[in-house]
C-alpha cells in the first residue's frame, strides 16, 4: 500500500464503481492509520475518510475533500479522530449532534414564542427589533454553544459606533436573558452566559423634562386640537401619572368608581405587578364618563382601537399635533409622568409615597426625583431660619441649655 501524498491522491484513477478507497500505507509506525483512506468517486471527487468501529457498529467518517484538505492535514485529523474512537467516542455521532445543535436563531424564536408572551406588548416589540436588526444578522447562524464573550463584545462595539449606545445596552440585556434561558433549556452549560459581564455598558443620561404650571395650562387649552379619544387619554395620563401603554390598555373591569380606584393588572405594568391607582376627583369624573360610554357600547376597553377591535396603541400623531400647537420642541408624552411626580414633590410628598403613586417596585427608580426636593427644602430652611432669627412671622423658639 502506498504512502498517501497530495501527488498520489491527485493521480488516483477514477473507479468504474460508485467509489474506491485507497488505504494509507504508512502503517509501520502507526497501525491506527490503516483505517485512514483516500476516497475517489465515479464523478472524480476526491476526499479523505476514516473507517472505524464503535460499539460493534462500522462507521465511515468523511474528513473533507481534497485539495481543501491537504493530505498531511487530513492525516493529522485522522489521528485525532482515531484517538477519540480509542476512548469510546463516536466522532460521526458527535458530528450529527453538533449539526443538529440549536443556533442562536433557534434560541431567538423560542425566546419569542415561550418567554416574551408573558410580558407586556412593548417588551415583544423592543426585543423583536433587537433580534431582527442586530443579534440575528450578526450571530443568528452560529450555534448557541459556540457563542463567546468576543462575539458579544464585537456586536456591542458595532452598535455603539453606529451611534446607538443605548441600543447597544439593550442588546446586551436581551442577549443575557436569552442565554440564561438557553442554560435552563439545556442548550448551553450552566454558568456560561457569554453576555453576562462581557462588556462595560455605555453610560446613559436619563433625560427628564418637567412642565411648568404655565405649560400645563397651555397644554390643557390646546387639547381641543385632538380627537375626543386622544384628549381623554392624555388627560388620564396627566391626572394619574400612568404610562402611555397602561392608560391606553385600561379596561372597564379595572375601574372602581365607588372606591375611587383604578386597578391595573400585572400584565399591563412595567414592573409586572398589580398596581392600584387612587383617583382624584377630576380623574373620577373623567373615568366615570369613559366607563359609561364603554358600558353603553358593550366595550371591554375604555379607549377602543379602530373598528372597535382591541384598544388604542399609539398617541404619536396626536402628541405631535398637540406639541406643535403648544410650541413645545423637546417634550415627550412620557414627560407628563415625570411632571406628575415633580408636582407631588413640590407638595411635600415623600419618595416612597411618590413611588406608590407611580407604581414603582424599585426605590432607585423613584430616587431620580430626589433632586427636585432642593427648592422645598430650601424654602423650609428659610422658614425655620426666619423663626429662629425673628425676621419672619411665627413664634420664636428659645433654646435653653441643659442644667
Amino acid at each position: 500500500m502506498p504512502h498517501l501524498t497530495d501527488t498520489l491522491v491527485k493521480n488516483l484513477s477514477i473507479p468504474t464503481t460508485k467509489k474506491a478507497l485507497t488505504a494509507d500505507g504508512d502503517t509501520k509506525r502507526e497501525k491506527g492509520l490503516r483505517r485512514f483512506f483516500a476516497q475517489v468517486t465515479r464523478d472524480g471527487a476526491r476526499s479523505f475518510v476514516v473507517r472505524y468501529s464503535v460499539h460493534r457498529r462500522e462507521r465511515l467518517y468523511t474528513i473533507g475533500r481534497w485539495p481543501d484538505w491537504p493530505t498531511a492535514a487530513a492525516r493529522e485529523e485522522a489521528r485525532r479522530l482515531l484517538q477519540l474512537v480509542d476512548q469510546g467516542v463516536d466522532p460521526l455521532e458527535q458530528r450529527i449532534d453538533d449539526r443538529d445543535a440549536p443556533t442562536v436563531r433557534d434560541l431567538g424564536q423560542r425566546f419569542l414564542d415561550e418567554h416574551v408572551p408573558t410580558k407586556r406588548p412593548s417588551y415583544l416589540r423592543n426585543n423583536r427589533l433587537l433580534l431582527d436588526r442586530w443579534i440575528l444578522p450578526a450571530i443568528g447562524n452560529l450555534k448557541v454553544a459556540e457563542i463567546r464573550s468576543s462575539h458579544v463584545d464585537g456586536l456591542f462595539r458595532k452598535i455603539t459606533k453606529s451611534g446607538a449606545p443605548v441600543m447597544a445596552n439593550r442588546m446586551v440585556a436581551c442577549g443575557s436573558k436569552m442565554f440564561s434561558l438557553a442554560e435552563r433549556w439545556g442548550m448551553r452549560e450552566p454558568g456560561t452566559n457569554p453576555f453576562r459581564g462581557s462588556v462595560d455598558r455605555n453610560n446613559e443620561i436619563r433625560r427628564q423634562v418637567y412642565l411648568t404650571p404655565e405649560q400645563l395650562v397651555r397644554l390643557s387649552e390646546q387639547l381641543g386640537h385632538l380627537s375626543q379619544q386622544a384628549q381623554d387619554a392624555i388627560r388620564l395620563i396627566m391626572l394619574t401619572g400612568a404610562r402611555r401603554g397602561e392608560a391606553l390598555a385600561a379596561r372597564v373591569d379595572q375601574v372602581d368608581i365607588a372606591a375611587r380606584v383604578w386597578r391595573k393588572p400585572a400584565s399591563s405594568t412595567k414592573q409586572n405587578k398589580p398596581h392600584e391607582v387612587h383617583l382624584s376627583s377630576p380623574a373620577v369624573e373623567l373615568l366615570s364618563r369613559l366607563l359609561t360610554e364603554a358600558l353603553k357600547d358593550g366595550r371591554e376597553y375604555l379607549f377602543p382601537g379602530r373598528d372597535g377591535q382591541g384598544h388604542m396603541t399609539e398617541l404619536k400623531k396626536s402628541w405631535r399635533t398637540l406639541r406643535r400647537a403648544c410650541g413645545f420642541t423637546d417634550v415627550r408624552l412620557h414627560d407628563l409622568r415625570h411632571t406628575f411626580a415633580s408636582i407631588a414633590v413640590s407638595r411635600g410628598a415623600s419618595l416612597p409615597l411618590i413611588g406608590a403613586l407611580l407604581g414603582h417596585s424599585n426605590p432607585q427608580t423613584t430616587a431620580r426625583y430626589a433632586h427636585l426636593y432642593d427648592d422645598p427644602q430650601r424654602a423650609l430652611a428659610e422658614s425655620i431660619a426666619a423663626v429662629i432669627t425673628g425676621n419672619g412671622t411665627g413664634d420664636i423658639v428659645t433654646l435653653r441649655r441643659r442644667p
